[in-house]
């Protein structure tokens, strides 16, 4: 039961990790083809797998240093760290460029409608002018055209078509705000909307890849101290199966010694930071196991019979 639960958690969060890395990885795609032709394709794709490689990075790091390896542990943790700057940057340039397209279409939008208001104001207010003319009187409202009101006349139907498109385009209507999110939160925070906008594309790459990364690493990296042997030469007070881990640990080392700090040993082996001395020196007292501290780190080895 424990099984199946612990691998239906796992997938369940991989799924939400693939889902919102897919956001950064498809912005990433798009910005690559960005180049014309088949090398725009190519960048697309290797664009794709930097965002997939910072999902993998924290994942790597946790095995590694669960084997052991805490060289490689560190290397892919500062590996992370440029792949996710890349992976924001894409992403933002991708929202950005996307924000600013539709937030422009709506502010455009926004100005024709404005435009047109005001025109069809003007217009009404001339074709009030126009009608209060003698010529107008004299031509029945240019129901009879007369040589004289010839060009009131055009005017008046200049006047009345202009009416009829800025008519059309006042009822297509307008968006309430070119961005209406923006202004929101910004009346939340208390801080300005262009300010706002601006930042709002970088906040969602940043919460996106911090997200993706988390998820995955959840998803891929050991959860708790998997069960063991019981340990072995009377250790069954200590916590069984923390000392035959240790040991397996030291000899999978080439020279068989493990040098470490106090932090990374109680990640590879599981024992809380706060009890792995009292532990070690216990272990070292009974010739279990050789422990000695060089530099600020504490060296492991099997003692030689």
């Amino acid at each position: 039961m424990e099984l199946i639960i612990g691998t239906g958690l796992r997938l369940l969060v991989a799924g939400c990790g693939v889902a919102l890395g897919a956001v950064c990885a498809v912005a990433a795609y798009h910005n690559g083809l960005a180049l014309d032709g088949a090398l725009g394709l190519w960048f697309g794709v290797g664009f794709a797998a930097v965002v997939v490689m910072s999902w993998l990075m924290w994942p790597v790091a946790s095995w590694s240093a669960r084997l052991g390896n805490t060289g490689q542990a560190k290397a892919c943790k500062i590996a992370w760290a440029p792949l996710a700057l890349f992976v924001v940057a894409n992403a933002v340039m991708f929202v950005a460029s996307h924000r600013t397209e539709t937030v422009g279409g709506k502010a455009m939008e926004i100005e024709r409608y404005e435009v047109a208001k005001a025109e069809r104001e003007r217009l009404l207010t001339e074709l009030g002018t126009v009608k209060t003319s003698p010529l107008w009187t004299a031509s029945s409202g240019c129901t009879i055209r007369t040589i004289g009101a010839k060009k009131l006349c055009d005017r008046s139907s200049e006047i009345e078509t202009g009416l009829k498109e800025a008519g059309k385009a006042l009822a297509a209507g307008k968006p309430a705000s070119a961005d209406a999110g923006a202004e929101t939160l910004a009346w939340v925070l208390g801080g300005d909307a262009a300010k706002v906008g601006r930042a709002w594309p970088i906040a969602v790459a940043v919460a996106l890849e911090l997200a993706a990364s988390f998820a995955m690493k959840l998803a891929l990296s050991p959860w708790g101290t998997p069960r063991r042997r019981e340990a072995a030469q009377g250790d069954a007070v200590a916590a069984p199966g923390t000392l035959t881990y240790v040991v397996e640990l030291v000899r999978a080392r080439p020279e068989g010694v493990l040098a470490a700090s106090v932090r990374e040993l109680a990640r590879m082996t599981s024992i809380p930071k706060s009890t792995i001395h009292e532990r070690l020196r216990e272990w070292h007292e009974r010739g279990l196991i050789v422990v000695e501290q060089t530099g600020g780190r504490t060296r492991l080895s099997l003692p030689s019979n």
